[in-house]
C-alpha cells in the first residue's frame, strides 16, 4: 500500500509543477498582450484625432468654397466680369420667346 501513496504523492508534485509553471507562463502572457494592447489602442486613438483633425478642416473649407461659389455665382457679379471684359448689358438684343398663345 506504501507504493500507491508514494506514486500519488509523486503524480501530484508533478501536476503541482506543471500547474505553477502554467500560471507563470499565463501570467507573463497576459502581462505581454496587455502592453501591446494598450499601445496598439493609444495609435488607433491618435489616428483617428488625426483624421477627425483633417475631416474638420476639409469641411471649413468646403463652407468658404461654397460661399465663394454662391457669390461668384449672384447676378451682380456676373455683370462686373462682364463689364471687366467689356461687355455691355443691351436690353434691346434681349428677346422674348412666349410658346405660341
Amino acid at each position: 500500500m506504501s507504493k500507491k501513496v508514494a506514486k500519488k504523492r509523486r503524480l501530484s508534485a508533478k501536476l503541482s509543477k506543471a500547474l505553477s509553471v502554467t500560471c507563470f507562463l499565463s501570467a507573463v502572457l497576459f502581462l505581454l498582450s496587455s502592453t501591446f494592447l494598450r499601445q496598439f489602442n493609444n495609435q488607433l486613438s491618435s489616428k483617428i484625432q488625426e483624421i477627425n483633425d483633417n475631416v474638420t478642416t476639409i469641411n471649413v473649407q468646403n463652407e468658404a468654397t461654397s460661399l465663394e461659389i454662391s457669390q461668384l455665382a449672384s447676378t451682380d457679379r456676373v455683370d462686373q466680369v462682364a463689364a471687366n471684359d467689356g461687355l455691355t448689358y443691351n436690353q434691346a438684343n434681349i428677346i422674348t420667346i412666349s410658346d405660341g398663345e
